[in-house]
């Protein structure tokens, strides 16, 4: 938690950036299910899996019709 707290300091002091909140275990466990002991929670952010993206972006265009061609040389 002291990593967590230090990180949150120095946010605000050299980034200036003060939307972040420290939560307990339980606080983060009631945001998402997870083992953690702890988090930092930034309010204005998030992020997003980049393989899941494009995971998703291939299953939506093969449910339009796309077909795509693995392996296929890009020129």
């Amino acid at each position: 938690m002291r990593d967590f707290e230090e990180e949150a300091e120095c946010l605000a002091k050299v980034m200036k950036f003060t939307d972040v909140e420290i939560l307990s275990a339980a606080e983060a466990r009631q945001m998402v299910d997870t083992p953690y002991q702890g988090a930092v929670y930034e309010r204005l952010g998030g992020h997003m899996h980049p393989l899941n993206y494009t995971l998703g972006l291939a299953r939506a265009a093969v449910a339009s019709g796309v077909v795509i061609h693995e392996n296929s040389v890009a020129v």
